[in-house]
């Protein structure tokens, strides 16, 4: 009912934004999508018709990759695997112009956990514009239309523990088992090799939260 609410709110036109957050459902060629999901690419196409601004963050990078170009395979299992911890991405020419980056280099640090990406073909879409890449993705930011796709987690440096390292460390405890049977990690020494070392501050996430807030209050969506 929640997500029925949303989306008669944005065809009337009664928010500024939306954001789409992170989900452990993935959405890869022959898994059943679910109503909630429908209903999901459903508010994210709204929005994006009605040229209200969106951020997918995460899972939300994937779903509005599948919700605006509605193709099967716009989302894979990642072949590099697992991309989890604490790594700064690299900026295409479009991406180190466009202002949900300023203030960032690509040297800044963004927490990441996540397994599925945006397939590469999709972000040569005729509508999208790379933004940025990672060594574990070719397409970890992308914009079309009102809608902006980032694959890692900025909101996770509001929160006040570590700017991020909690939030992905209680990532990496939940998920252990996976990560030690995928590979990620060799065992439980790796593990906690890995939860020491490859897990840091990155606290220049909440600088995209307020680069795109601007962008909102700006204006930058109906220019």
């Amino acid at each position: 009912k929640t997500l029925e609410y949303c989306a008669k709110a944005i065809a009337n036109g009664q928010y500024d934004g939306v954001v789409i957050g992170g989900s452990a459902t993935d959405i890869t060629r022959g898994q059943i999508i679910k109503s909630w999901q429908k209903l999901v690419f459903t508010i994210i196409r709204l929005a994006h018709y009605n040229n209200i601004p969106v951020l997918g963050l995460c899972g939300g990078h994937q779903y509005g990759a599948r919700a605006l170009t509605e193709h099967p395979d716009s989302v894979i299992k990642n072949p590099l695997g697992r991309n989890m911890g604490t790594s700064s991405l690299w900026r295409t020419s479009k991406g180190i112009a466009h202002p949900i980056f300023a203030g960032i280099t690509n040297r800044t640090l963004f927490q990441w956990s996540h397994s599925c990406v945006v397939n590469r073909s999709m972000c040569k879409h005729e509508h999208f514009s790379l933004l940025a890449s990672h060594p574990m993705s070719w397409c970890v930011a992308f914009q079309a239309g009102s809608f902006i796709g980032l694959q890692f987690h900025p909101e996770a440096s509001v929160f006040p523990l570590l700017h991020g390292v909690s939030f992905i460390k209680r990532l990496a405890e939940s998920r252990k088992q996976a990560l030690i049977e995928e590979g990620f990690v060799k065992d439980d020494s790796d593990f906690d090799r890995f939860m020491d070392e490859d897990i840091t501050h990155a606290p220049e996430g909440l600088t995209i939260i307020t680069n795109w807030m601007e962008m909102i209050r700006s204006g930058f969506f109906h220019k």
